[in-house]
């Protein structure tokens, strides 16, 4: 959310396969769920957004967010990857894409 302020998107979809979250999110009252501090962050960044969707996706339908997150929990520093994916997630992009995952 922030690198999207940061880099001047004013238009975005955040994606998560949690529906716990996402229904947080949406909501305007105070979340008490252990992550009800990141809930609150989260739209407090979103509010330099013009347009901020949240939505419900299946795990199994973004198998490249979940391979780049799980990708992202080893790296030993901050890496950005724009209009390319990493060469090792492009069968996995593929695959999304032609629902073969």
């Amino acid at each position: 959310m922030e690198f999207a302020v940061e880099t001047g998107f004013s238009n975005i979809t955040l994606e998560s396969d949690s529906q716990i979250l996402i229904t947080a999110l949406r909501e305007d009252s105070y979340s008490l769920a252990s992550f009800g501090h990141l809930v609150k962050d989260i739209q407090f960044i979103a509010s330099y957004l013009s347009t901020i969707n949240y939505t419900h996706v299946r795990r199994q339908c973004n198998a490249l967010a979940h391979s780049l997150a799980r990708q992202a929990k080893s790296l030993s520093k901050y890496q950005v990857w724009m209009e390319d994916v990493p060469p090792n997630m492009s069968t996995v992009l593929q695959a999304d894409l032609f629902g073969l995952s």
